[in-house]
């Protein structure tokens, strides 16, 4: 979304107050030095995982209203078509910050879970570790296993990953 503060943040430059954003940056704002993971390649390496690990059809969940979902989608979607993996609109779950909360209430993630069984989906990409975590359970739910029928993979690879079980496979921040 558009950054309301811009004139805040021209008025610290100057100022000659140094400015460093993290996993953002704004083009109105071109001499400010920013921070930022390699979120589209990542979404790339993460696909290209699975499907060497033989998965075909490879959902994906990614958060909208930040610009790390957004380089996570594109690297997913570029993956998939250069491994020769069909893109299918059906398999991507977007979210928003404010819709967290009802994501995985049974009425909304229950029908999703069940799209992704119909569809043979075999292998999740998740925004990060936090959703990944909360994505077993439901699936459990559902019938499917992780790792054995289902596998999930995200992204920070944070403590969840470890003390969750299974343990998710998850990309570091480089």
């Amino acid at each position: 979304l558009p950054n309301p503060n811009l004139d805040l943040l021209r008025t610290l430059l100057e100022k000659k107050i140094p400015l460093v954003f993290i996993n953002g940056s704004y083009s109105q704002l071109q001499d400010v030095v920013s921070v930022l993971d390699d979120n589209e390649g990542g979404g790339r390496m993460l696909v290209e995982y699975l499907a060497a690990k033989g998965h075909k059809k490879i959902a994906g969940v990614f958060k909208d209203d930040d610009m790390q979902g957004h380089g996570r989608y594109l690297g997913y979607a570029s993956a998939l078509q250069h491994c020769g993996l069909p893109l299918d609109d059906s398999l991507v779950l977007w979210y928003s910050t404010d819709i967290r909360s009802v994501l995985f209430s049974d009425e909304v993630i229950f029908p999703i879970v069940r799209r992704w069984q119909e569809e043979n989906c075999t292998a999740i990409i998740c925004y990060n570790d936090d959703l990944a975590c909360q994505l077993i359970p439901i699936l459990a739910k559902c019938g499917l296993s992780v790792p054995d029928d289902i596998s999930i993979v995200s992204f920070d690879n944070s403590y969840l990953c470890e003390i969750g079980s299974p343990p998710i496979t998850s990309l570091s921040h480089g």
